[in-house]
């Protein structure tokens, strides 16, 4: 008994031996190679403030919210099995088309969302999402779960919606899945032209907002709509799209992928697209890089504020995470490092995401140092960018499809 405890403790002597020898290979080979992109910094004078934000938290979606508002009542509150509310609100504005009512809500949807403004290229939202494959796998996935989301949950007004509704506490990685699925329907080849998979998969979600704030605005136990703004107010979209766009893009530029200006601007120009059609006003959209992120900096400025609730999510994102087969078999310990490394220590303090050991702090460095050699191989080797735009294709139906088992999401609230 006594010689396997001290094999057991050779073996931990050993680990930790060799981690801190490939921890001090990783400091200087980062130190070799650094990280050179930064953010651009926040403007003297800035067109967005508390002040001009604040009235976006008393707007909703007034269109799609009046459209879903009229097909419950029609329904007594409650939808029969497999009502397709996207497809009631196509069939609904061709008849509208005919008779021509004095308001006639569902003709004015369908054609808000099935005509494209003059400034959408879609031949910069293709290089956008090819930008996007290329980054994805892995870089962007662990960086959509461990700061992305992590983040969203600093902002507690908006994040109260998650609480409410159960929606990220029953089962974390399935509506991590959910989200992962509606990005990959928009980063589908012609995902987002009109009835591509990722244009549907945008209006569905947009009137699963519409379904949430019915349900919450509606209830017996209210919502203090006063302090926190209407469910899923235009700010709270807005900030939607910014961890979509700026997080992503300063987290994988943290782990170490390098890129061009240009390729920025195409995929900030996709989630203009995306923010269009998921119900944002058009005149809060920010229109290139540098607008992006001082949307991003405003509404953090006027957001940030992070509660027990958002701790509470955090933690079950973690705890849903924990060597889940389905999601890279990973502990719980490496996401919490990778959200202190991609957020920083202060905002990271302020989820109450505490440091972990050196250990998982080495294996971090490992993974940006891949990223890095990744990186080199896009930009000096044009068969292996190729080659990671296609295996990143691949991986992100695979993952989805194990992920979902099979199952489709239809992107509808459950009824109450």
């Amino acid at each position: 008994m006594l010689g396997l405890k001290l094999i057991g403790t050779v073996i931990v002597f050993f680990i930790q031996i060799v981690a801190a020898v490939l921890r001090k290979f990783l400091q200087l080979f980062h130190k070799a190679f650094p990280t050179t992109f930064k953010l651009p910094e926040a403007p003297l004078k800035q067109t967005w403030t508390n002040a001009t934000l604040q009235p976006y938290r008393s707007i909703a979606d007034p269109l799609a919210d009046e459209c879903y508002r009229i097909l419950l009542q029609e329904h007594n509150g409650h939808f029969p099995t497999g009502f397709d509310i996207l497809k009631e609100i196509e069939k609904r504005a061709i008849q509208e088309q005919v008779e021509k009512p004095p308001n006639a809500p569902f003709l004015k949807f369908y054609n808000e969302t099935h005509t494209v403004p003059d400034w959408v290229d879609f031949a910069r939202i293709e290089r956008g999402r090819i930008w996007y494959t290329k980054v994805g796998f892995p870089g962007g996935a662990f960086v959509l779960t461990a700061a992305s989301l992590v983040q969203s949950y600093g902002a507690a007004k908006g994040s109260k919606v998650l609480t409410e509704t159960g929606r990220l506490n029953d089962d974390v990685v399935k509506r991590v899945f959910e989200t992962g699925d509606f990005v990959h329907k928009i980063l589908k080849p012609n995902g987002l032209k009109i009835n591509g998979s990722g244009h549907e998969a945008t209006l569905r979600v947009r009137l699963l907002h519409s379904a949430i704030r019915y349900y919450l605005l509606s209830r017996k136990k209210g919502w203090d709509s006063e302090h926190l703004g209407v469910p899923i107010n235009q700010e709270d979209l807005m900030g939607t799209i910014t961890l979509f766009t700026t997080v992503l893009i300063g987290g994988v530029s943290r782990l170490g992928y390098q890129f061009d200006a240009e390729e920025i601007e195409d995929y900030v120009h996709l989630w203009r697209w995306v923010g269009y059609l998921i119900g944002v006003r058009e005149e809060a959209l920010p229109t290139s890089w540098k607008e992006t992120c001082y949307l991003a900096f405003a509404i953090k400025e006027h957001q940030w504020s992070p509660d027990e609730d958002s701790k509470k999510l955090v933690q079950a994102l973690y705890n849903s995470l924990h060597l889940r087969w389905k999601y890279f078999y990973l502990p719980s310990q490496f996401w919490q490092q990778f959200s202190r490394s991609l957020m920083g220590p202060e905002y990271a303090d302020d989820l109450g995401i505490k440091p972990t050991d050196t250990f998982w702090e080495t294996w971090y460095l490992l993974f940006s140092a891949l990223i890095k050699l990744q990186s080199f191989s896009h930009h000096y080797l044009p068969l292996c960018s190729w080659m990671t735009v296609t295996i990143g294709q691949f991986f992100w139906t695979v993952f989805m499809n194990i992920g979902l088992a099979g199952r489709s999401v239809d992107f509808k609230m459950k009824q109450y």
